[in-house]
């Protein structure tokens, strides 16, 4: 256990486990920064508890689906291994992955700003470990999806039903369902993992497969493939969309001009968008090597203008449903918004793509695909600053 815990160790962290100890680093620094500066908010536990549990099964369901890792376990699976140990490290590896390098900037932003007993930090991080032996169990599991499914629901559920019961009973519920995952995590054959990884590495090789159909047939083919692209999108568009009720919610109308112009870079932050030639190598080297790479990275800047026009009229479609004030100049702002975003994202993927991650989930993250929203952001408050309706 302890030679197989290296390899894949070494394959998600690198050689010497940078990739575990820069997010600790950055987080710590995070939290020292924020606790400084005095910001204090009311964070309930139940909070706490559903961000952890949450927030760490997105991210372990994309691990578990990364393309990248997921050849690894393909190979290994053919060198003889224990048959107990193998699939439990591997989802343990995982799991350290996405606690120590992702979930921890979450707490260490949630931990600074309010302060929490040990009892309900343990809690949380229990949660944490609930919620990815879980999602592992989900993965693998073929004819007990809806028992499982029944019994995330039921956790959920439990964390609403017992907010107020203290710490204590919610501590059992996580463990009560963690154990039972660990043992089936113990028992799991890892031919198991190894015939969905077959799968999901099929279901890539055929949308690669369709070399010669127009780039937007073969966009439209990849993002129908890749449902969490949508489901990432579906999540930017529904906070936008919620925005006005939250301001008439905490009670900042005042800030209402204000809050419109933030929206802009909420709904344009298309991250699976922004970095899709950068999440298949195959891809980067094929369009690279073909004459005409213009004849790709035109298409796919138009692909993305379009998706941000979409977004654009569905928030400002919203927005004035909702509160109303949304002016020609907004939607002719949001226009040439979506064009800058779409150049600039064009841009990046062809002269900066982001290379060197160890497994797909690490370019979800990446800063790289945040200068394009950010950009977006200081634009659209200018723009409201020069026009007079920014506040």
């Amino acid at each position: 256990m302890k030679m197989l815990f290296k390899v894949f160790a070494k394959k998600v962290f690198g050689v010497k486990y940078e990739g575990l100890i820069k997010p600790v680093v950055i987080s710590a620094i995070m939290f020292m920064g924020l606790r400084g500066a005095g910001m204090e908010l009311k964070v309930a536990p139940f909070v706490l508890y559903l961000t952890a549990v949450a927030f760490s099964a997105g991210v372990m369901w994309k691990a578990l689906n990364s393309g990248d890792f997921t050849k690894s376990y393909i190979n290994m699976v053919m060198m003889p291994f224990p048959k107990g140990a193998f699939v439990f490290t591997y989802v343990s590896v995982l799991g350290i992955y996405t606690v120590f390098t992702k979930l921890i900037v979450v707490l260490a932003v949630i931990f600074s700003v309010h302060t929490f007993e040990l009892t309900q930090i343990i809690c949380s991080v229990l949660a944490a470990l609930c919620a990815v032996y879980m999602t592992a169990v989900l993965f693998v599991s073929r004819r007990l999806k809806a028992v499982i499914l029944i019994w995330a629901a039921a956790l959920v559920a439990a964390i609403f039903l017992l907010k107020d019961k203290g710490v204590y009973p919610m501590t059992a519920v996580f463990a009560v369902s963690l154990i039972p995952a660990l043992i089936i995590s113990l028992k799991t054959d890892a031919y198991v993992f190894y015939d969905t990884a077959l799968i999901n590495d099929s279901i890539r090789a055929e949308v690669k497969s369709h070399r010669h159909a127009l780039v937007w047939v073969y966009l439209l083919r990849y993002i129908g493939t890749h449902k969490n692209y949508i489901t990432n999108s579906l999540i930017m568009w529904a906070i936008a969309c919620l925005l006005p009720a939250y301001i008439k919610l905490i009670g900042m109308q005042e800030m209402m001009g204000a809050f419109l112009y933030m929206g802009y870079g909420i709904v344009l932050m298309n991250t699976p968008l922004a970095i899709l030639i950068s999440c298949d190598p195959d891809l980067e080297r094929g369009i690279r090597n073909m004459p005409g790479t213009h004849k790709f990275f035109i298409p796919y800047g138009l692909f993305v203008f379009v998706y941000d026009l979409i977004s654009v009229a569905i928030y400002l479609t919203s927005w004035e449903l909702q509160q109303g004030g949304a002016e020609l100049y907004h939607y002719i702002l949001g226009f040439c918004l979506a064009l800058i975003g779409a150049v600039l994202t064009m841009l990046l993927e062809y002269y900066a793509p982001v290379r060197n991650w160890k497994i797909e989930s690490d370019l979800w993250h990446a800063p790289r695909k945040y200068i394009v929203p950010c950009v977006i952001l200081l634009l659209a408050c200018a723009a409201g600053a020069v026009s007079g309706r920014l506040f």
